[in-house]
């Protein structure tokens, strides 16, 4: 993230999000933090990578817009190499390509074996694959004269005979239900044609090459297309007129008519619902609802600049956006007009840096890698591109290096339309600009810490690159983007080393000595590779003399559940038109029965269900976080299979197992369910769901071998065991400080025998002494996550911060497996703490419900309180300089504010003496401190009517009652207290007497009960022990 630059946006008094000071409005509101870099790929090419944070989790988005005038650069439509009938990566296609500068997943496509495009095709002005006929869907295309348009095709394509024959044909190299519909399929398909089969066995296939009939077959295996010619075939009662009509040797032409028409037409690919036109958000002609990853396409007023965009969701961080969002975004970025293309799992985009031979992934790919798409849209750089060097880039594998470690420098080349170009680095020039260190056969070595900044130089042309060196390796650390992996699964692992201040360089992969404990798998090339076998383990890392471990869990806790027929399933059909049936079948995959579902969706164009019920709970075990069971089809179908599991409140959550029935026989689906379900669960339904009113079949499907999936537990690893903790030379008491502060476990903060933050604060600051307190709340393992109110809360809090100290409170870790579960997040606090430290600040994290111990991060001091309840920290303020020092025997030091105060006022005696007294408590706090010793209380004191109430039990036996001498009258109502010089006191709740030896004394207000305590008024209670007391208004104490 740092290597971007960051810009903070301000609300104006109108809510209107500001960028810097050009006061440009941001689109999209609610967005706190922006971070945007915008580079030139290729000639007439730029590529942005926009990364925003608000109320909504993060926006990733990359933008490429192309100046389609620009002839250094072309645009072309991509399919597998294999046809149109098969799906490949992005990449994968990307290898056709000589100077690929980027490119995106671009059509939907049908869920069937084999593949198809859902829309329109066309290369080089002619027809790989007809329009969408199944939805209300636009396509984009490009003209010859190079402008852009967006608008909804129409297939009147047809095959006319020599004998006066018309064929309308309805599908080119696409998929119809059982070829029903008479289709073209050309070499553009693939290899071979579709053949008979037993779901379409009298399947008419006529081989056409140059426009005569080779051949007229019926019911027959899969025929080799020609290369220059056609298979035109069709099914059914289509199927029968082909056959009847057109003989051997006939002479057939192709007539491909559309509207609008073909003519002048260079390029075009199907998308869906258009979601711009003329500036403005389109009325949808699908619905676009959810946070997805999405693609789009844009194009400006002039039709001659197009954007490819993607947005990534379904990931830890980024969530995704919603059709409008979308739209707006794209009216953002510059699109006059635009159209959604396929997202989810497809949204891909890729994009060659200047000087890079070959294209890298732009975006993060919500499958965690590329998943198989029907087709994409790439540019690439013309063949007249120009071969001249127009600029050089200066790179290292890393820009933060130790002192005692060189580091080779790579210069790439560029010529004018960003192709690679290859440069001698022995050639080229370096210059040291800033800081210490020298070039020698082209690799940097410092000669001291800090800032480097070496320029290069090569040909006139100069690039040049800052370095940050540090001194001293302190402590390493293990980071992965995961704890938790499959069997035979890989997790990528990276070591930092740190120096005392906390500044981090990569360490190399082999430099490091690694150990698995429990030998679940192996390390190779900077990743951890998973065997076959359930369990967990710790990997520590060792090099020059320091170490560093991670927990991993492989696997998961499989339970096979009961079998289906235990809990009575029965049939439902939503809406009612939909019929069908559930029975016991004696086929199972695991099991010797499975449970069959017959369904018909033909029934209603509106989402259609066939649902499996279960008359009986279906118990899911405690933890299930995944649901998987065996799916038995008998042919394909476009349909999605869920499943409903029901929480503990009786709330309904929907899980897909799997989008499309794209198999036959048995096949495992699985998914996972929504996070913190209220225990316990069962699984309510299992269904087959289709939502779209032309996709509608019937069917059998048969389930069996039901299991429940829990992650397993990780071990609990010490602060020394984790690494990644320095020697802080902060961490230390001082004896005789200006002032001393203390933080008790629930992150309450304690000066001068008042608390200044109590735990029942979820966020809260207090500012004193030049040290300002702010606590936040992040129990749900982030603080958006929690309440995202805290983030401008903490920006507004921290803007001009004039105080020298700054302490944040967190009631957990923000990193490690029970930090932030959105890592973007953990970093962008920890870049705002780090520019205050820049400032000149102190910046401390103290955090509970972690491991104790100190890990510093550029600066920022992030120290663990530990899980007991026992545990202190103390703090020291001398100088304006912050210490602190954590206190195992959980006694809190109080100052002595004598020597604060000059003048003897009353007031202050009676606070010199509030000091010496040996118990003191606090209104609304659950502890006490007796001796210098701190007692937890279930219940605290209050004011109710300006009297102040005590709970007598506690405070007897903190006044040295034994506690066998405090009792409870349960059907009076009624406490007693045996007093050391054995007087009996009664209190009788709703009474406002209390009793002394039989004689009644009023005391103004009557006894309660709270939390099971019995409370009464300080005075007259004080006054029947026999004790005086200091009651201190200001900092709401009683003390004895």
């Amino acid at each position: 993230m740092k290597a971007w630059k960051k810009v903070l946006l301000i609300a104006s008094v109108t809510g209107v999000l500001l960028i810097n000071s050009l006061m440009q409005p941001v689109f999209a509101s609610g967005y706190l933090y922006e971070d945007r870099q915008k580079n030139n790929i290729g000639s007439g090419v730029t590529h942005e990578r926009v990364l925003r944070f608000g109320e909504n989790g993060w926006l990733h988005m990359n933008v490429v817009t192309i100046d389609l005038k620009n002839d250094k650069s072309e645009i072309d439509l991509l399919q597998s190499s294999q046809g149109v009938s098969h799906k490949e990566t992005l990449s994968q296609m990307l290898t056709q390509k000589e100077n690929p500068i980027a490119a995106i997943n671009t059509d939907f496509f049908y869920v069937t074996n084999p593949d198809s495009p859902l829309g329109i095709m066309v290369r080089d002005g002619q027809v790989v694959s007809s329009p969408v006929t199944v939805k209300p869907f636009s396509a984009l295309g490009i003209t010859k004269d190079r402008e852009a348009m967006i608008d909804t095709w129409q297939n009147n394509m047809y095959i006319s005979s020599e004998r006066g024959g018309i064929f309308s044909v309805k599908a080119y190299n696409k998929i119809t239900w059982n070829y029903h519909q008479t289709t073209i399929m050309d070499r553009n398909w693939g290899e071979k044609s579709p053949g008979a089969s037993d779901e379409y066995p009298d399947l008419v296939e006529i081989v056409v090459k140059d426009g005569q009939v080779q051949e007229v077959r019926r019911g027959l295996p899969a025929v080799t297309i020609p290369e220059n010619g056609y298979v035109l075939l069709a099914s059914g009662q289509e199927g029968n007129e082909l056959y009847e009509a057109i003989k051997p040797s006939e002479k057939l032409t192709f007539h491909p008519q559309m509207i609008p028409s073909l003519e002048g037409i260079e390029l075009a690919v199907g998308g869906g619902t258009p979601l711009v036109r003329n500036g403005q958000i389109a009325s949808f002609t699908e619905p676009v609802t959810g946070n997805h990853p999405r693609t789009a396409v844009g194009i400006d007023n002039s039709g001659s600049k197009l954007l490819m965009v993607t947005v990534d969701g379904r990931h830890t961080s980024y969530r995704g956006v919603n059709g409008e969002v979308l739209a707006r975004l794209m009216i953002e970025m510059g699109s006059f007009n635009a159209l959604l293309m396929d997202g989810g799992g497809s949204t891909t985009m890729m994009v060659r840096s200047p000087g890079d031979a070959k294209a890298a992934l732009a975006n993060t790919p919500s499958d965690g890698g590329q998943r198989r798409i029907i087709n994409a849209l790439a540019v690439s750089s013309a063949s007249n591109g120009y071969d001249d060097l127009g600029g050089i880039v200066l790179e290292a594998s890393q820009d933060v290096i130790f002192k005692s470690n060189g580091i080779a420098l790579e210069i790439k080349g560029y010529d004018e339309a960003y192709r690679p170009v290859a440069v001698d680095v022995n050639q080229a020039e370096f210059r040291i600009l800033e800081g210490e260190g020298r070039v020698e056969s082209g690799k940097l070595i410092p000669d001291a810490s800090g800032k480097l900044v070496v320029e290069a130089t090569y040909r006139d042309k100069k690039s040049q690159m800052d370095f940050r060196v540090i001194d001293e390796l302190a402590a390493i650390q293990i980071h992965t983007p995961s704890y938790y992996m499959n069997r035979n699964d890989e997790v990528k692992l990276r070591v930092e080393g740190i120096d005392p201040d906390g500044y981090r360089a990569p360490l190399s992969f082999e430099q490091v000595s690694w150990e698995d404990s429990n030998q679940l798998g192996s390390f190779e090339r900077s990743v951890y590779k998973s065997a076959d076998r359930n369990g967990v383990t710790v990997l520590k890392a060792s090099y020059n003399g320091h170490s560093a471990a991670i927990p991993m869990a492989v696997g998961s806790q499989d339970t096979k559940l009961p079998a289906f027929r235990e809990y009575t399933p029965g049939f439902l059909g939503y809406p009612e038109q939909v019929t069908g049936n559930v029975s016991i079948a004696g086929k199972g995959k695991t099991n010797n029965h499975s449970i069959q579902l017959d369904y018909d969706l033909t029934g209603s164009v509106e989402t259609t269900a066939a649902y499996i019920t279960f008359g009986n709970d279906y118990p899911l075990p405690a933890g299930t976080s995944e649901i998987g069971v065996w799916v038995h089809a008998e042919e394909t179908a476009p349909h999605w299979i869920r499943a409903q599991v029901q929480d503990g409140s009786g709330a309904n959550h929907t899980v897909d197992l799997k989008q499309g029935i794209d198999w036959s026989g048995w096949e495992y689906v699985s998914g996972s369910l929504p996070r913190n379900l209220k225990a316990p669960l069962k699984l309510h339904r299992l269904y087959v769901v289709e939502p779209d009113p032309f996709f509608k079949t019937s069917g059998t499907l048969l389930f069996d071998g039901m299991e429940a999936i829990a992650p397993l537990s990780l071990p609990t690893l010490t602060a020394e065991e984790t690494g990644g903790q320095v020697r802080d030379r902060r961490n230390r008491s001082i004896e005789k400080a200006d002032k001393k502060y203390a933080i008790t476990s629930d992150l309450q903060v304690i000066a001068g025998g008042t608390t200044i933050i109590s735990k029942d604060q979820s966020f809260a600051s207090a500012e004193e002494s030049d040290t300002i307190f702010l606590k936040l709340d992040g129990h749900q393992q982030g603080i958006r996550q929690t309440n995202y109110q805290q983030w401008p809360w903490l920006k507004n809090k921290l803007t001009n911060v004039t105080a020298k100290n700054i302490v944040i409170l967190m009631n957990g870790p923000i990193w490690g497996p029970e930090g932030f579960r959105d890592e973007l997040e953990a970093e962008l606090l920890n870049d705002q703490l780090v520019s205050l430290v820049d400032s000149g600040k102190n910046v401390f994290v103290f955090y509970s419900q972690g491991s104790r111990g100190t890990e510093i991060r550029e600066g920022v001091r992030y120290v663990g309180l530990g899980k007991s309840s026992e545990h202190l920290m103390n703090l020291y303020l001398e100088s304006k300089e912050l210490f602190y020092k954590a206190s195992d025997d959980t006694s809190i030091e109080i100052p002595n504010e004598q020597e604060e105060k000059k003048e003897d006022t009353e007031d202050n005696k009676e606070a010199i003496d509030e000091t010496k007294r040996a118990v003191v408590f606090w209104v609304g706090q659950n502890y006490y401190i007796s001796d210098n010793e701190r007692v937890d209380l279930d219940a605290a004191p209050y004011i109710n009517e300006d009297r102040l109430m005590v709970p007598v039990a506690h405070v007897s036996r903190a006044l040295g009652i034994p506690r066998e001498n405090v009792g409870w009258d349960g059907e009076k109502s009624m406490a007693i207290i045996e007093t050391l010089e054995g007087n009996i006191l009664q209190m009788s709740i709703g009474s406002s007497k209390l009793y002394i030896d039989g004689d009644s004394i009023e005391m103004g207000s009557e006894a309660e009960i709270r939390n099971d305590r019995t409370f009464v008024p300080i005075s007259r209670f004080a006054r029947a022990m026999n004790v005086d007391y200091i009651w201190n208004p200001d900092r709401q104490t009683v003390s004895f």
